[in-house]
């Protein structure tokens, strides 16, 4: 099992690896397109490696989809928490202005982030992960905004959108303390990302 939990990371790697590549070319736009795809893969791996069986767990990623697409919806439509944004096409449908591949996004982002702490007191690993969960965004604003994903009123990342991204990761990550098992694949797979955004900002800005 160990050995397949690792295939699995190094294969995201792989994809992650060609995405950068392409996303820096001049058929970027293929790339970028395929976004949504990505996403349902490394969230599929993610449940993978947490051996995601048990209702209570399955319902406890609902409903950090949950708070993180309401928070979306209500940022989109009235600039609370996260300010004045809209979303572009690239996530795929929109329900109230807002895709729903979002929600997804904020799966995996907070299972990533808990996983990243080593931590075992909950209240250090709580306000931890949620720092590496906004550390994790200001990587991903510049990309976002460069292939527009979402745009933000004129132009600015407003500071509101990094604290709104903390409170939200606090309740999302208290959440997925209950949700992650495995930590050590879980974290690496955590890490690729930071380095796929680190080296996407490095090429595309």
């Amino acid at each position: 099992m160990t050995l397949q939990l690792k295939h699995s990371v190094w294969l995201v790697y792989f994809f992650l690896t060609v995405g950068v590549i392409g996303m820096a070319t001049p058929w970027s736009a293929i790339f970028v397109n395929l976004t949504p795809m990505m996403l349902l893969m490394i969230l599929v791996v993610l449940l993978y490696l947490q051996q995601v069986r048990e209702a209570k767990r399955i319902a406890l990623i609902g409903l950090i989809f949950t708070i993180g697409y309401a928070a979306e919806i209500l940022g989109v439509n009235t600039g609370v928490p996260f300010g004045n944004y809209t979303y572009g096409s690239t996530l795929g449908p929109k329900w109230l202005e807002t895709p729903p591949m979002i929600g997804v996004n904020w799966v995996i982002v907070s299972l990533i982030s808990v996983s990243l702490v080593p931590f075992k007191n909950e209240w250090l690993k709580l306000f931890l992960s949620a720092g590496i969960l906004v550390l994790l965004d200001i990587l991903i604003e510049p990309v976002a905004i460069h292939f527009e994903w979402w745009t933000w009123e004129e132009g600015i990342v407003p500071l509101q959108n990094y604290v709104g991204w903390y409170v939200v990761g606090l309740v999302a990550n208290f959440i997925g303390m209950e949700v992650v098992k495995e930590r050590q694949y879980t974290a690496m797979l955590g890490a690729g990302m930071f380095v796929f955004f680190v080296a996407l900002n490095i090429l595309v800005n």
